[in-house]
């Protein structure tokens, strides 16, 4: 696959795998994509412009060097993992870079941990120190590279920010803690997840670093090529970061401000005051409502000498006056509907256009002298399902705005992934008509054994954006009742860990960990495809919606089974057949304890079928099975389901004094749990 000149459409050759586009703007205007791709196992970076001309670069970067104290990371306080920081992203443990004084692409495949985050530095030709790039890693480590022998590679240590900080730092501290509470508050200092650089390079050719931590604190760097030092530490509540961004205006850039947000979705400005002071001057959002600012742009409004800023929170559109000095003028929040923003770009001066997850584009306009502030937004008409589409990248030239879009087949899980694909391009004038541009992709795939990989793999193969973070602990992420029966599921093999823990039994331990993570997998696949739900005729949603929610029968729960969706079944058979090996083979626990009757506490007598009391085993199913460390689960009383309640149940799993019914203060019952894995009669 060659470089090629979309305006020919007939030279284009996109039979291989098509697993990522990122469009682009140059620095002289023009515009370009990066299509990542495979056959047969090979895996190329093409840079392809979007306008006369073709280029194409194929670079590396070196592995990320382990970090000294391993810390490990929830994946609900990790960054996202599809980002884009100034010229750079992310593409599933690769890094790709987008130079734009060389117009190389850096590619890579790096050994654990992960790349979670990558900032490169703007251009200066000025600078000797050409474009470091900071890479933060899943372990919380932050390095800092260059290019030494070889310009094409970033395999130069700069430094590494966590041995800084031990440097400057510790030895102060000689590290003498008085608790496990006080060093791990200490090491938390040292978990980073996001960086950005500045416009700035003083005169020895010094640039300045952001670094954001987990705990709140903003490093001040300064990066050079022999003495990189830390200039300050900032402490904040924002925490955990997850989003910095650097604005400057004026000449030589004498006003700067630095936007930071967290995943709990708390948004505060901060101006530089002198090289190394960071003063914190607005708070654009304050409340921990738990939903991430994606999406934010920021610029200088010089008719009304005010700076503009704009964001998105899910569905909402936000929008933020600030005086020259950054402090907070008024705020204003605009809802779009049912629909979540995934792109902003300015258009001109005060109009914007958004992109939305669906395929719907609109123009947004701010009226910035009125008080408070009036937002309009007007949905730009084209003639793409949006249920077939989904947007995946945009980028914006004068007055002129450029999608790559990607169509779905509608029955996509119903041929297992094997239709062809539809690539299609638009280029939209938002005065002309929409024009576009059709690519057939081949799209086949090789057959998984493990159905979650399929879903992940298509997932992340069309370049849809990662999800927000979840916790399977949460019980309103999701009001779906297999969504809860999974998390019951984990809270038992977590009862189970607990159990072994005790009887120091590590092997079992090891084991049951790993269930737990194809837990976390098979809510990965489920929630993936109510992410993709919109894709499918309401008829197969609907379908799928019956056959996925497994329901409460007899204090039991029930996976229930269809043939029609291949999917779904495989994953309920691995996970069932994963699940019930585990607590066959677990030792400790007598085989006749493994059923306890329904309707009595005593055990059930596998040979004869029955209890003492001689009550017969339910003929309802082929697998049952019970589980001994649960407790108590429901009120005789009212019916109160506890199982329901993922924090009752963690009382109930070790309980210190005896739990009452949070309906109708009643003694909660002592049976145990029966967990069927098949449909019932």
């Amino acid at each position: 696959m060659s470089g090629a000149v979309f305006t020919d459409i007939s030279q284009v050759d996109l039979r291989m795998e098509v697993t990522r586009q990122f469009p682009f703007l140059h620095a002289d205007g023009t515009r370009w994509t990066v299509i990542k791709s495979s056959d047969g196992g090979a895996v190329v970076f093409e840079l392809i412009k979007l306008a006369a001309g073709e280029s194409s670069f194929q670079l590396s970067i070196g592995e990320v060097q382990p970090p000294k104290q391993k810390t490990i990371i929830d994946r609900k306080d990790a960054p996202d993992m599809m980002c884009a920081y100034n010229r750079s992203g992310i593409l599933d443990r690769q890094i790709l870079i987008l130079d734009p004084v060389y117009a190389n692409v850096v590619a890579n495949e790096p050994t654990p941990p992960t790349i979670t985050n990558i900032s490169l530095a703007p251009p200066d030709p000025k600078c000797k120190l050409e474009c470091p790039l900071a890479i933060v890693s899943s372990a919380g480590v932050c390095e800092v590279r260059g290019r030494k022998d070889d310009i094409r590679r970033y395999d130069h240590v700069l430094v590494n920010v966590s041995e800084m900080w031990e440097n400057q730092y510790s030895a102060k501290s000689q590290k003498n803690y008085d608790s496990v509470e006080d060093l791990t508050k200490y090491y938390s200092n040292l978990i980073f997840t996001v960086t950005c650089w500045t416009n700035s390079i003083s005169e020895d050719n010094q640039r300045t670093l952001f670094c954001g931590t987990r705990s709140g604190l903003i490093f001040t760097i300064s990066i050079s090529a022999s003495n990189s030092k830390i200039l300050s530490v900032t402490e904040s509540d924002v925490k955990p970061l997850n989003f910095l961004k650097y604005f400057s205006f004026g000449d030589q850039n004498e006003n700067e401000f630095l936007f930071s947000a967290s995943i709990a979705g708390v948004c505060k400005v901060f101006r530089r005051v002198g090289v190394s002071e960071l003063k914190e001057v607005a708070t654009l959002w304050g409340v921990k409502d738990k939903m991430a600012f994606h999406c934010v742009e920021v610029h200088y409004d010089k008719d009304n000498n005010q700076i503009v800023a704009v964001a998105s929170k899910g569905s909402h559109f936000l929008a933020f006056i600030l005086t020259p000095q950054g402090e907070l003028l008024q705020k204003a929040t605009h809802y779009i509907g049912n629909l979540v923003i995934t792109g902003i770009q300015q258009l001109e001066g005060s109009q914007f256009i958004i992109s939305t997850i669906n395929s719907h584009t609109m123009l947004v306009t701010i009226n910035t002298a009125s008080t408070p502030i009036q937002i309009e937004s007007n949905e730009i008409k084209n003639d793409l399902d949006s249920k077939c589409y989904e947007v995946l990248g945009m980028v914006t030239t004068t007055n002129r705005v450029a999608w790559i879009f990607l169509q779905f087949p509608i029955n996509l899980f119903e041929h297992a992934f094997k239709s062809p694909t539809m690539l299609t391009i638009c280029s939209l004038n938002v005065k002309d008509a929409l024009e576009t541009m059709q690519l057939k992709v081949d799209s086949r795939f090789c057959e998984f054994a493990d159905c979650a990989e399929v879903v992940r793999c298509t997932y992340l193969k069309f370049g849809l954006p990662d999800a927000p973070p979840y916790d399977i602990f949460t019980e309103n992420t999701f009001n779906n009742k297999f969504i809860r029966q999974l998390k019951i599921l984990a809270i038992v093999l977590a009862a189970r860990i607990s159990y072994f823990k005790k009887k120091q039994r590590s092997e079992d331990m090891f084991n049951t960990q790993k269930e737990i993570n194809n837990v976390r997998k098979v809510l990965e696949v489920h929630m993936a495809y109510r992410r993709l739900s919109h894709l499918a005729t309401l008829k197969e949603f609907t379908r799928v919606q019956k056959i996925s929610s497994a329901y409460f029968r007899n204090k039991m729960v029930a996976f229930c089974q269809d043939d029609s969706i291949e999917w779904m079944q495989h994953v309920r058979q691995g996970f069932v057949q994963r699940l019930s090996d585990l607590l066959k083979r677990t030792e400790g626990f007598n085989q006749a304890e493994c059923e306890q009757c329904i309707l009595c506490d005593d055990y059930i007598n596998l040979a004869t079928g029955a209890c003492k009391n001689n009550h017969q085993r339910p003929k309802c199913c082929i697998t049952f099975l019970q589980v001994p460390l649960f407790g108590a689960i429901g009120c005789e009383s009212c019916q109160y389901a506890a199982i329901n309640d993922a924090n009752l149940l963690k009382q109930v799993l070790c309980p210190d004094e005896p739990i009452s019914c949070p309906l109708c203060d009643g003694p909660l019952t002592g049976a145990k749990t029966l967990i069927y894995f098949d449909k019932p009669n």
